[in-house]
């Protein structure tokens, strides 16, 4: 009982750490990290999103030229008179694009079909061709899976066609009965398949272990015989125990959680654990269970204080494994942190987002050359565009029908 209230102990310290990072270090970094860097952290972010849409605009341009059949400069110069007449004609041309993807995809299927059905009846002749061979060597005892395999195995060869795809010939109703014709019906229904497990002798038994990675019934014949042992429980596998235990222990259907707010909120942690795999949150939490349900007191058996002393130690291992981590972040301990630490912690954020910035603007003035060089229509001796757009209509709007 001493041990398992000294590992308990050490685990709710190793908590109470954690909780601290989260509920007070944490938020209030980011209270001053806004605060005191808010002009540099929007500098960062115009810069980011300048960058971005730059990017875009030419991917974007690319795809357009690529549908419409044209030069870059000419897409270019299409959205630079107007946008919306841009985005009219880019609409229809990714109607025209999806309608031609579909056309390709039609005309590859009906190929792929007319190239099935010649297959099917190459095959069919060549198998009908074969038949006094076939039910000559069956008179001799050949199996009929071997028989077939091994004339399928001739045949693609021959043709130089994928076997499998052979296969996929005489898988339908058309095919079983030319199989019937020749003498090679229920080829397909693995009648020769091997033993069952039970059936074999402990030598197969064992090399079937060794390859398939399943543990011996017998563990005295496995020793003597180099079976594998059994694999450790992975990760997932630990999960999954550990999250049917805390579902039978707090899932409403199955206990009284809705009348307990303390086991329902735990119940919704561990749903949020589980969807984001976290095995050291999940052993966290079913110490929280096992406190909950009040297995710890004088009356518990000692097996019971034992694995108790063992899974509050394993979840405490988890949180310590995590705060070692979190140790090395610039939010560990921000709430109780001085005035030096503070200006040292401004220093480094500060270089680093002007390190970004400057790396951001690098790249923006990239790709503004590089949009200027490959994607701005060029100007002839007069100073306008080689390609003039035309006069505008009457009514002040753009001339879709030109543009187009």
């Amino acid at each position: 009982m001493t041990d398992c209230r000294r590992a308990r102990a050490t685990f709710d310290k190793a908590e109470a750490e954690l909780d601290v990072f989260e509920n007070k270090d944490k938020p209030a970094f980011v209270r001053w990290y806004h605060m005191e860097l808010g002009p540099l952290i929007e500098e960062a972010k115009m810069q980011a999103r300048q960058l971005h849409e730059l990017q875009y605009r030419m991917e974007r341009l690319s795809r357009f030229a690529e549908m419409k059949r044209c030069g870059i400069r000419e897409a270019t110069r299409i959205y630079e008179r107007s946008t919306e007449a841009f985005e009219a004609i880019e609409r229809k041309l990714e109607e025209r694009a999806a309608q031609e993807e579909e056309l390709r995809r039609q005309r590859a299927e009906r190929q792929h079909n007319l190239a099935m059905q010649e297959l099917r009846k190459t095959l069919h002749s060549f198998l009908r061709e074969q038949a006094k061979q076939i039910k000559m060597y069956l008179r001799q005892g050949a199996s009929k899976s071997d028989l077939f395999y091994d004339l399928l195995g001739f045949f693609s060869d021959q043709e130089d066609i994928d076997p499998v795809v052979c296969l996929a010939a005489l898988q339908d109703d058309e095919g079983e009965q030319v199989l019937k014709e020749v003498g090679l019906a229920g080829a397909l229904d693995h009648d020769d398949a091997p033993p069952e497990e039970d059936d074999l002798p402990p030598e197969l038994k064992a090399m079937f272990a060794n390859i398939f990675d399943f543990p011996l019934d017998d563990p005295e014949l496995a020793e003597s015989l180099g079976a594998k042992p059994p694999t450790p429980p992975t990760d997932d596998a630990r999960l999954t125990s550990l999250y049917r235990e805390l579902a039978f222990a707090l899932h409403p259907d199955q206990s009284d959680s809705n009348a307990d707010p303390a086991k329902l909120e735990l119940w919704h942690q561990v749903q949020a654990a589980a969807e984001a795999r976290d095995l050291d949150r999940m052993e966290v939490l079913y110490a929280h269970m096992q406190v909950l349900v009040g297995e710890l007191s004088p009356a518990t058996p000692v097996s019971r204080l034992t694995a108790l002393t063992q899974m509050y130690r394993s979840s405490r291992d988890a949180l310590r494994r995590r705060i070692r981590t979190l140790r090395k972040t610039m939010e560990w301990g921000f709430a109780t942190a001085d005035d030096m630490r503070r200006a040292e912690l401004k220093r480094h954020c500060t270089a680093h987002l002007e390190e970004d910035i400057a790396l951001f603007r690098q790249r923006v003035e990239y790709a503004e050359a590089l949009y200027e060089k490959e994607f701005k229509p060029r100007a002839n001796k007069s100073g306008r565009p080689s390609k003039p757009a035309g006069p505008a209509p009457a009514n002040g709007q753009t001339s879709f029908e030109s543009l187009w």
